[in-house]
């Protein structure tokens, strides 16, 4: 997975206002439920909300963007954040109709949006929508150790939200970060060298981002973060009608969407597929050879539009992970699905990033479904399936491995 990991020492943080308008990319998260924890800071707790664009609470924001969508119509009040809202970004997949929170991370009286952190552990972050002007934005995960930051660009989130799903794996407690266009002011920033001017969910005094789930789900969360500033929420300084949102800036929430979800504990299958697939519709085809256990060799081409031309770099698989949730006899197998990141050569040129999934569903091959999301050696999507694709042509074939497998 495209990612760019920067490790650097906290530094003092410029802080200040940064524009937004309209601007929508989208994306349909994988399907992984496994229970993870949000570490409580400042005594904060899950309260139950409910969304009427009326009264202080932070998730009733109305937003400056002149279309008065805010974070608290899209967790939790049907599709698209109800009717009022529906024209924003349509068909949009984020929230409404499909997350439906019914609680909030924050003060019982909803006025502020608490600081967020989670657990260590591997986690799967998506991007599921933006509403903002300032595409170039970035966005990641921190941890920190005493006052010193540890901050990771989370590529594929802030690339204009194509193919924006990331896998990330800590062992100390995280959280999520922005670097506005303009800084942001009033709060104690986490902003170091390449990204001076970061704002991090740990902030106890203005707080850029908002939380949600179902009541007593914590197989996946729906973060809302703003680029703007607000009225600082702590030391006293709670918002006000006057100050939200005129005077106070945007603080609607509605820049990012992200689901956040631990990943499941990873067994390593005795397992290898093989073969190809090709989509006629988006003129793509990939051939491969690939092994659950990374100790052999590995192979995968991918061939597409405008000539593209992918190949594997030796040894380069990483967050390799098999399953089998159905049986893709013949032949016997311990594994159906194959998913992983690779790095490898993009039309020559070294440095390209895949994150990849390859699903065999039986024979003969026609019920075969892939996704693959390529990223340019610089850094952005080159092409991306968007998803899972049906095999209009060929056959992903699992097997047990050869020749250290368990059968032949």
């Amino acid at each position: 997975m495209s990612r760019f990991a920067i490790k650097v020492a906290a530094a003092a943080a410029l802080v200040g206002l940064a524009a937004c308008s309209e601007n929508k990319v989208g994306l349909t998260e994988p399907d992984v439920a496994v229970s993870h924890a949000v570490v409580p800071v400042l005594g904060a707790s899950w309260n139950s909300f409910v969304t009427n664009n009326s009264g202080p609470e932070f998730w009733d924001n109305l937003s400056v963007d002149g279309v008065n969508c805010n974070v608290g119509w899209y967790a939790g009040s049907g599709p698209f954040g109800g009717s009022s809202c529906a024209y924003q970004i349509p068909g949009a997949p984020v929230a409404g109709g499909t997350f439906l929170a019914t609680q909030f991370w924050g003060n019982a009286g909803g006025t502020y949006s608490a600081p967020i952190m989670f657990d260590a552990g591997t986690y799967n972050v998506t991007f599921l929508d933006g509403y903002r002007g300032a595409i170039a934005e970035q966005v990641g995960y921190f941890t920190k150790s005493g006052g010193t930051y540890t901050l990771t660009e989370i590529d594929p989130l802030t690339s204009g939200g194509s193919g924006g799903f990331a896998t990330f794996t800590t062992t100390a407690p995280w959280g999520l970060w922005i670097q506005p266009v303009t800084p942001i002011s009033g709060g104690a920033g986490c902003g170091v060298a390449a990204f001076p001017n970061a704002m991090c969910s740990d902030d106890a005094r203005v707080q850029q981002f908002a939380m949600f789930r179902r009541a007593g789900d914590d197989s996946q969360y729906l973060v809302g973060i703003e680029d703007q500033p607000g009225v600082p929420t702590r030391a006293g300084i709670l918002p006000t009608s006057s100050q939200f949102p005129v005077g106070g800036g945007d603080k609607d929430f509605n820049d990012f969407f992200l689901s956040v979800r631990k990943a499941p504990p990873t067994e390593t299958l005795d397992g290898r597929m093989t073969g190809g697939a090709t989509n006629k519709d988006l003129n793509i085809k990939a051939a491969l050879t690939i092994h659950c256990d990374n100790k052999l060799s590995n192979n995968i081409q991918i061939n597409g539009p405008n000539k593209l031309d992918w190949h594997l770099d030796k040894n380069s698989l990483t967050n390799i992970v098999c399953q089998r949730t159905a049986d893709p006899a013949p032949p016997v197998a311990p594994i159906n699905i194959f998913n992983g990141d690779a790095t490898g050569t993009l039309n020559g040129v070294p440095g390209s990033k895949l994150t990849f999934s390859f699903i065999d569903r039986g024979e003969p091959g026609k019920n075969d479904t892939f996704s693959l999301v390529i990223y340019n050696p610089g850094g952005g999507v080159a092409f991306t399936t968007s998803g899972q694709v049906a095999a209009s042509s060929g056959n992903l074939q699992a097997h047990y491995d050869q020749p250290h497998g368990q059968k032949p």
